[in-house]
């Protein structure tokens, strides 16, 4: 009969420190083609973000009149850079 000591027991409690991981909270950058976004933010720039702009267009453009299309071709310029 063969004795065998073995130090890793599976049905041991694990011995790793565990502690919650802090939250990575990473920097907004509109511009960037690299990485990943979140659903939350992908939500946020593709509905929420052009209806801020052209909200703020139509405004402006209402207030200006005729000079008020301008406002509106720079509305629509920076939702499609966005």
């Amino acid at each position: 009969m063969t004795t065998m000591t073995t130090t890793h027991n599976p049905y041991g409690a694990p011995r790793a420190a565990v502690a919650d991981a802090a939250e990575a909270v990473q920097p907004v950058r509109i511009f960037a083609v690299s990485g990943r976004i979140g659903r939350a933010r992908y939500i946020l720039y593709t509905i929420g973000l052009p209806l801020l702009i052209m909200f703020v267009a139509g405004l402006a453009s209402a207030a200006l009149g005729e000079a008020g299309v301008a406002v509106i071709a720079a509305g629509w310029l920076a939702m499609v850079v966005i």
